[in-house]
């Protein structure tokens, strides 16, 4: 079944429901609102907990997969408000950057930020043949990380990120 009609069929099961009982449906991925402001206040909850002496550590980069646009429109918007200074890089695995500019730009317009996407994230592609698709030379380099290294990364987004930007 396509992902599309899945969800429509989920949507419509759910507020047949809603006529039945107190079930709520909810969205998939992080497309509403209140999850960009969630990962704006991660923004926030990250730079309390930051030493503020000037010898102490801080980074300079988040990095993070691309699946939805909405994680990177919280993250770099958060990012861009807060004294941070940190740039938000996004590596798209289910479509190309392009997109991604303009559907966290329609984001950030929706929010009245009054910000370019392309000023406060830097999105690079690393879609690799599909989603959960791997080539045998994509899962021994997750065979090989994880043996040398002690971590597992997951097939899907860390391998994309991983294996096409080293």
């Amino acid at each position: 079944m396509h992902l599309g009609l899945f969800v429509i069929q989920l949507l419509e099961g759910s507020r047949r429901l809603k006529r039945f009982s107190p079930n709520v449906c909810i969205q998939l991925s992080g497309f509403r609102e209140t999850h960009i402001r969630g990962y704006i206040e991660a923004i926030r909850e990250i730079e309390q907990q930051l030493p503020t002496g000037t010898d102490e550590v801080g980074f300079d980069d988040i990095v993070v997969a691309c699946g939805s646009g909405a994680t990177i429109a919280g993250l770099s918007l958060g990012s861009s408000l807060s004294k941070l200074n940190t740039k938000v890089h996004a590596f798209s695995v289910c479509d190309d950057p392009d997109y991604f500019y303009d559907y966290v730009q329609g984001l950030l317009d929706g929010l009245q930020a009054g910000v370019r996407s392309h000023d406060i994230v830097d999105i690079q592609n690393a879609k690799g043949l599909g989603y959960a698709i791997n080539t045998t030379e994509e899962l021994n380099f997750l065979k090989e990380v994880a043996i040398s290294t002690g971590v597992v990364l997951d097939p899907v987004y860390r391998l994309d990120i991983t294996f096409f930007n080293p």
